[in-house]
């Protein structure tokens, strides 16, 4: 059970008499609940020299929220399936892979589903989205780990991605003012991949040790520009 209070006033001050009116427009307050239960279902195998361990939970979430200067509510419930998957393989006595697979829900913010618009800021206006659903990750991590206790050379290498389902983003509307209005939508992907390479190993003659490692990441996400969608793609790396 977690409940978030936010509360932002606006005064317009009267330049005469130094008195201080309160700007409803402007001003928000409002008050959250998110309540979620999980119940879930696993087993645990042996297989040889590996070690697998699967199971499934069930989500039941409820967010439910009022904005208290113009009275109005939002109410969210969902239920979501989540499987998980965990490989331990031990390879020799030295060695192993391990594979992880999980998934999770991430529920949208309050600020994110209000449907009022947030003004403050006349030049960079927000309005809420409370048609928004929640982010469905899917979370897979593979690593490899070897080190050779006679030449203590050791290898190190993991691959890991995110996929996430709905994902919300922002969506911008420039006006030929230039008054930029954000709101924040569902898309349907976002992924990243991130992977590294590292390899150690003695070397004797000269009384040292080289480290050689590499990393690459990739990210391709969604962005809609006055509501043109853009395909980003970013990439990265390092040696």
């Amino acid at each position: 059970n977690i409940q978030t209070e936010y509360k932002k006033d606006f005064f317009d001050v009267d330049a005469f008499t130094n008195n201080r009116n309160f700007n409803n427009r402007l001003s928000l307050n409002y008050i959250n609940t998110f309540v979620f239960d999980q119940y879930g279902i696993g087993t645990k195998m042996i297989l040889g020299k590996a070690n697998v361990t699967t199971g499934v939970g069930f989500q039941h979430s409820d967010l439910s929220g009022e904005i208290k200067t113009t009275k109005a509510s939002v109410d969210k419930t969902n239920w979501n399936v989540l499987p998980n998957l965990k490989i331990n393989y031990q390879m020799a006595s030295t060695g192993r892979i391990t594979f992880d697979y999980s998934t999770n829900v991430q529920q949208p913010s309050i600020d994110q589903l209000q449907p009022t618009l947030n003004n403050s800021n006349p030049l960079n206006l927000y309005q809420g989205n409370p048609n928004l659903k929640s982010e469905y990750n899917h979370n897979a991590t593979a690593r490899l780990m070897r080190f050779n206790q006679f030449t203590f050379t050791n290898i190190f290498a993991m691959l890991s991605s995110n996929y996430t389902q709905d994902k919300i983003t922002n969506s911008q509307n420039i006006s030929n003012n230039f008054v930029t209005t954000t709101t924040p939508i569902n898309v349907d992907y976002d992924y990243f991949i991130t992977g590294y390479l590292y390899y150690g190993t003695p070397i004797r003659p000269i009384k040292s040790k080289i480290n050689i490692g590499a990393n690459s990441s990739y990210n391709k996400s969604i962005v809609f520009i006055n509501t043109i969608r853009n395909n980003v793609d970013r990439v990265s790396h390092s040696f």
